[in-house]
């Protein structure tokens, strides 16, 4: 169970996600816990742990809502901004994860508790 981050986990695929969900889950990492003074999350590679965590400590079924919460940020950046979610700048990353926390702009509450799993 135990994790030693990396410093391409971002770059390949996971032991649950894809490498564009890696990618994706380390640009949400970004904004969630941006960098200042100190490392940010997606410097020290929270996106991987998430990874490791969800494949050894969760169901099937956990997986596959943190996937498909993935899925559901990428489908509401390319309604909103006509591009996936990590080709949006930080402050449309930082405005699709705010709708998501107040249930707007075609977020439900299933999103919002799928949500919850990952954060």
């Amino acid at each position: 169970v135990a994790y030693n981050p990396k410093a391409n986990s971002a770059k390949t695929a996971g032991k649950i996600f894809n490498q564009t969900q890696m990618n994706q889950l380390k640009d949400i990492c970004a904004v969630v816990i941006p960098k200042t003074k100190t490392l940010g999350a997606a410097e020290v590679d929270t996106h991987g742990f998430l990874d490791n965590q969800l494949f050894h400590c969760h169901t099937k079924d956990q997986q596959q809502q943190a996937k498909s919460i993935l899925m559901k940020i990428d489908q509401v950046a390319s309604k909103e901004f006509n591009k996936p979610f990590t080709a949006c700048d930080k402050q449309q990353q930082y405005d699709l994860l705010t709708s998501l926390e107040k249930i707007q702009n075609g977020f439900n509450n299933e999103d919002k508790q799928n949500w919850k799993l990952i954060k």
